[in-house]
């Protein structure tokens, strides 16, 4: 078994050598010749070339074209100065809004007046963010003590434990600094209203100066006698903002804080690396790359025909009266291989050659063949090769090799004396 195997392997390795590409037509890139035949197919060739890349630095310019490649993932980046938006938008502007903000000045005094009976006061409580602090007091017109005001801030709430405010009275609470208008929250708990219903609560810049009054509101007493004082859009307003602040977190407006927005824009310059491309050719036209990691050139391409030459039987030829160019002196009407004049590089502009072979009209060569290259050798001249030989060209459409066929049939009878011998060797052992 073995040995067969290495039988059927030897003639494999013979087969191999038939030449298969023989099988095809016959390709050119010459038009003009390959109309003359049968056409059987045509593709594209290209050239084809490797790039070097010839550093050229970094370039705001993107003029990309065939010679220069530009590498988007590195830049450089470079920034301009911010300025106000002048509205004249552009592709390579940056952005940013400005928050500016005034908030109402902060003050320290609170003013309770306009009591339309006395009233008694058992406590009052400040808080500054919620969080509890100390202040003084002040009556400018009671005959009282510091010491007996006290009784308001000493945490004892009390229908027993008040102080007793007059009507037309003015009381005044003075915090220990100044303050936010939005952070600032009063509670006055009263053990006894009497007649009084309402009251004018003020917050002001100075003490007793209604003039400088930031915001006032007549307030109603409620029925628990307990009342929360802190501003908000109800109040009447006499603002006075204070300093103008700017900052890129975004500052919403409310009726403490007047809010206007600023644009500026700055020009952002990005410089990208770029390459000069040198492109190295390989020479000749390929309709695949020749070799690994090559760019084909689309515009530089040929168009090849592939064509196939018909079989033609010279012995039943009756020749016509061929004219001989004066240029091939050497060439008689009567002495001459036609198939290797056909062979030659000529140009022939819209002739049909098996009509051609087929007239008895008198033809003249030179009317239809251009020689190219008059350095080439000799057209050799035989007439009994003309006559007697019966010149067959390859038919690519049926894909016949003679040749290949011959090597075949060689390769085969190889094999079949290889498989004799082996076998005789086998019956032997």
């Amino acid at each position: 078994m073995k040995k067969v195997l290495l039988g059927i392997t030897l003639f494999l390795t013979l087969f191999s050598f038939i030449d298969v590409n023989a099988m095809e037509g016959v390709w050119t890139d010459n038009y003009d010749l390959a109309k003359n035949f049968n056409i059987i197919k045509e593709e594209k060739r290209y050239r084809w070339y490797s790039e070097n890349l010839i550093d050229l630095g970094y370039s705001e310019n993107l003029d990309v074209n065939d010679e220069i490649y530009v590498n988007l993932d590195d830049f450089e980046t470079t920034y301009g100065e911010w300025n106000t938006y002048d509205g004249n938008l552009r592709d390579n502007l940056e952005f940013r809004k400005w928050y500016v903000y005034q908030n109402i000045e902060p003050l320290k005094f609170i003013e309770l007046a306009a009591f339309d009976d006395t009233v008694n006061i058992s406590e009052i409580e400040v808080y500054v963010d919620d969080e509890k602090i100390d202040y003084k007091l002040a009556c400018g017109t009671c005959s009282v003590t510091n010491q007996s005001l006290s009784s308001l801030k000493d945490g004892i709430i009390s229908s027993d434990n008040y102080f007793q405010l007059y009507d037309r009275s003015q009381l005044a609470i003075i915090l220990k600094d100044y303050y936010p208008l939005d952070k600032i929250k009063v509670i006055i708990h009263f053990a006894n209203t009497y007649n009084t219903t309402k009251f004018n609560a003020y917050f002001t810049k100075e003490q007793y100066k209604h003039d400088h009054m930031i915001s006032k509101k007549d307030i109603e007493i409620p029925e628990d006698k307990n009342i929360e004082l802190k501003i908000d859009d109800t109040w009447d307003f006499n603002i006075e903002y204070g300093d103008i602040n700017r900052t890129l977190d975004e500052v919403k407006p409310s009726w403490y804080t007047k809010v206007s927005e600023e644009i500026e824009s700055r020009e952002v310059i990005k410089k990208y690396h770029q390459y000069k491309i040198e492109k190295n050719y390989v020479d000749g036209y390929y309709k695949e790359s020749p070799y690994d990691n090559m760019k084909k050139d689309e515009k530089n391409y040929k168009t090849y025909y592939m064509y196939e030459i018909p079989e033609m039987n010279y012995e039943d030829l009756t020749l016509p009266n061929i004219q001989i160019p004066n240029s091939y002196p050497n060439i008689s009407s009567n002495n001459f291989d036609l198939s290797s004049l056909m062979a030659q590089n000529y140009q022939m502009p819209n002739v049909d050659m098996q009509s051609l072979l087929k007239s008895n009209n008198n033809i003249n060569l030179e009317d239809y063949y251009n020689v190219n290259n008059q350095e080439e050798e000799e057209i050799k001249t035989d007439k009994s090769k003309f006559k007697n030989n019966k010149v067959k060209t390859k038919d690519v459409s049926k894909n016949i090799n003679f040749n290949g066929i011959k090597k075949f049939s060689i390769a085969l009878l190889i094999l079949i004396i290889i498989l004799l011998l082996i076998n005789r060797r086998f019956r032997k052992s």
